[in-house]
């Protein structure tokens, strides 16, 4: 087999090695987020210049792509990401109700001072997180008295039961008090 298809393979199988995750289930419209992309390969995985990831919303047709948190006037030059290291990216969810997830750009063999590319890489491949639903806040009248139920400890550390946030469900359009479930 030639050395440029072997390369290809064992890429595209290598990006499989990348994770990418959001740190909640859902949010509300405008809530601050993190991303979490992990390279758990032995080898330096690269991502967009300017933009990491970018946002893609589920359509009755399928997930569509719907732009990126940053506008860029030039892609910049490929970031890598090393192995078995992780980044972290800070993000407002999008302003528009719904189900959303990033995606994010990988290559694998990409030149240092090239954008990230098909020609500039050996393979390139996306990375998607979860699902996550974007939801409006609606007003703590609406909710009416709060739970008055206790919070509890996550095995991973972090806190589910009540959060004190009466919002609208996706799809029965009714308001609610959040109730945080461990991940």
């Amino acid at each position: 087999m030639p050395l440029p298809r072997v390369l290809t393979a064992l890429g595209v199988s290598l990006l499989f090695a990348c994770t990418a995750k959001v740190d909640e289930p859902r949010y509300a419209v405008g809530d601050g987020a993190v991303a979490t992309l992990r390279n758990e390969s032995g080898v330096t995985v690269w991502l967009g210049g300017c933009n990491v990831f970018g946002f893609q919303k589920r359509e009755p047709t399928g997930w569509v792509d719907r732009g990126t948190p940053v506008v860029c006037f030039w892609e910049g030059f490929a970031q890598p990401v090393g192995a078995h290291e992780l980044r972290q990216d800070h993000f407002q969810v999008p302003e528009e109700p719904g189900i959303w997830r990033l995606r994010y750009a990988t290559g694998l063999g990409c030149a240092a001072d090239r954008p990230l590319s098909a020609q500039s890489c050996q393979s390139v491949a996306d990375v998607v997180t979860l699902a996550f639903e974007v939801v409006e806040p609606c007003d703590a009248a609406t909710c009416g008295p709060q739970l008055g139920m206790p919070n509890w400890l996550c095995a991973d550390g972090s806190v589910g039961g009540p959060t004190d946030r009466c919002l609208r469900d996706l799809s029965s359009g009714q308001c609610g008090w959040e109730i945080r479930s461990c991940p």
